[in-house]
């Protein structure tokens, strides 16, 4: 027994040792581990800006500096991290802002460009779990799962009626119901029928001043009918949908931008609610054009407000707007194709007048252009330089 006391003591004094001076090994030793990589937000929204945290940890017995580099697989995530630790696990976090992908990814973190050199590389490269964000179709930095209104970007969410879908595109913002109102029938005043004397509903819908009820029991053998007279309400109606007008815009560079007749819109004293009538098609719907700048435009629907109905507007190049008055800056010189589109308060939609816009390269607006020439000039002025200076050592 006493012989084997010993050997027991040194068989533990052998399982601890190697723990022991590994753990003294090292006088220079930055380390990350996996878990040291984390973001300042919990939840990642695809499009979304956030910034990644590493932290790195000085294991060695002396400070020692060096820098931290994060990658997505093998695209490098902005600038290399300045790392300067003191001794003995103190750490210290190093951070960098980055987009988040539509799709999977991880994060890669390297620690580099140590001083003096790291004596333990095994711990100097991290690499985080994989990551799926949410998707955000809109590009307005709510998640789908979250969003009001998918397809068109909305980052107030407003939502006036509190329904679930948010105003932009939400064809009845006011009514959480989302009910088209009722069709209001309307009943033309009573009139004297003076053939009759009884009172009636036939039209028209007044008689002159002047005209009264004959006295005479025999009818007289010629009688004048009494002048008919539309109420103002339904004849201003009749004339705006029935005038048209040339709204044909001639923008820039001479291209006809658009051409239609003026939106009538009336209001029905009988009726709370104030429709847009007489519009049935596109030839019905009129949008002036105007050019703010060499790329800028303003389109404004004639004779409609957003009060009135839904006014929605897409341009060919991607970007989405609502409301009387549609505000874009184009990419650059090229064709583009504006719509738009009202959905009025009983549920119909109008489709508008397809805008055409051609932009022009040659405009004086258009930096590209001026950046073209001056460089232009620069190779010109070169070469007749050099053609010079040729000359003169010919002469020579």
């Amino acid at each position: 027994m006493r012989t084997l006391r010993p050997l027991a003591i040194l068989a533990a004094a052998a399982f601890f040792l190697p723990t022991v001076v590994v753990a003294d090994t090292f006088t220079y030793d930055l380390g990350i581990t996996n878990t040291d990589i984390t973001f300042s937000k919990g939840t990642l929204v695809a499009g979304d800006t956030v910034r990644i945290y590493g932290r790195v940890t000085n294991w060695g017995t002396k400070d020692i500096s060096g820098y931290m580099t994060f990658y997505q697989s093998e695209q490098l995530i902005g600038n290399s991290q300045v790392v300067t630790v003191r001794p003995n696990a103190s750490y210290d976090d190093v951070w960098v802002d980055f987009v988040v992908p539509k799709g999977s990814f991880n994060i890669r973190g390297e620690i580099k460009g140590t001083t003096p050199q790291d004596e333990n590389p095994a711990n100097d490269i991290a690499l985080s779990p994989m990551f799926t964000p949410l998707a955000d179709t809109d590009g307005d930095l709510i998640a789908d799962t979250q969003d009001n209104c998918i397809d068109i970007s909305n980052a107030d969410q407003k939502d006036t009626d509190a329904d679930g879908k948010g105003d932009v595109c939400d064809a009845y913002p006011n009514d959480a119901t989302n009910t088209p109102p009722s069709s209001v029938v309307v009943t033309p005043p009573a009139v004297a029928n003076t053939n009759s004397g009884s009172v009636g509903t036939n039209p028209p819908a007044s008689l002159p001043s002047a005209a009264v009820k004959p006295t005479v029991t025999t009818p007289p053998k010629s009688v004048a009918k009494p002048a008919t007279t539309v109420p103002s309400t339904v004849a201003t109606a009749q004339a705006s949908a029935t005038t048209a007008v040339n709204a044909l815009a001639v923008g820039v560079d001479g291209s006809v931008e658009g051409a239609s007749t003026t939106l009538a819109v009336s209001s029905d004293a009988t009726s709370d609610a104030i429709g847009v009538s007489g519009a049935t098609s596109i030839n019905d719907v009129s949008v002036s054009t105007a050019r703010l700048s060499w790329n800028t435009y303003r389109f404004t629907v004639v004779g409609a407000n957003s009060s009135q109905g839904f006014i929605a507007w897409q341009t060919s190049d991607g970007a989405t707007g609502t409301g009387d008055i549609f505000t874009h800056v184009f990419h650059g010189s090229g064709s583009y194709t504006v719509g738009v589109t009202v959905t009025t308060l009983d549920g119909k939609t109008i489709q508008g007048p397809m805008l055409h816009l051609a932009i022009s390269f040659f405009n004086i607006g258009n930096w590209k252009l001026w950046a073209a020439l001056l460089a232009g000039a620069g190779i010109v002025g070169t070469i007749v330089w050099l053609l010079l200076r040729r000359g003169a050592k010919e002469r020579e």
